[in-house]
């Protein structure tokens, strides 16, 4: 394996769609999500650099859904550019996220038998959604926390809880 982001796209892009081109019937989508989290700020900058150099190699029935948080250098790559479409969310898709992520963060909290821990509430659930920003991962990464073993106590779980929620 390679960490040189044009030999990836080359080899793990670029030639596999090349070679599938003449079997590919109608738009092809690939997605690539939370571009924002994919690297430092400068790692990202090399690979927006990739993407605007070179996503023109690839066959014309290929598109791109690309999301990120609106962070400069990635709405400056694409700003300006051909074939580039940008969509930003309202405030009402902000509401849907959290609810989103409110379910998810419930759909975690839950016993062997998948049924919600008795220690958490929806309230709990909210909280959690409000603090993770958007960031499914922190969410994941906080319930799986508090819920490391399912032999916790509940007054073990809502102590961790407590302890996550008061970090910054």
């Amino acid at each position: 394996s390679t960490t040189d982001l044009r030999n990836q796209f080359e080899h793990f892009l670029r030639k596999p769609l090349e070679g599938l081109q003449p079997h590919l019937v109608g738009p092809i989508i690939i997605g690539i999500d939370a571009l924002d989290e994919s690297a430092s700020f400068v790692d990202r900058r090399e690979l927006l650099g990739v993407f605007i150099d070179h996503l023109n190699e690839l066959p014309p029935n290929i598109r791109i859904i690309m999301t990120s948080r609106p962070e400069g250098d990635v709405m400056g790559a694409f700003t300006d550019k051909t074939k580039t479409q940008m969509l930003f969310m309202s405030n009402d898709d902000e509401e849907s996220l959290l609810s989103d992520i409110t379910a998810y963060i419930a759909s975690l909290l839950v016993d062997h038998n998948k049924e919600p821990l008795s220690t958490f509430g929806p309230e709990d659930y909210r909280a959690i959604a409000r603090k993770a920003e958007g960031l499914f991962q922190w969410a994941f990464v906080v319930c799986t926390t508090i819920a490391r073993s399912r032999y916790r106590t509940g007054r073990e779980m809502r102590k961790t809880y407590g302890l996550l929620m008061s970090a910054t």
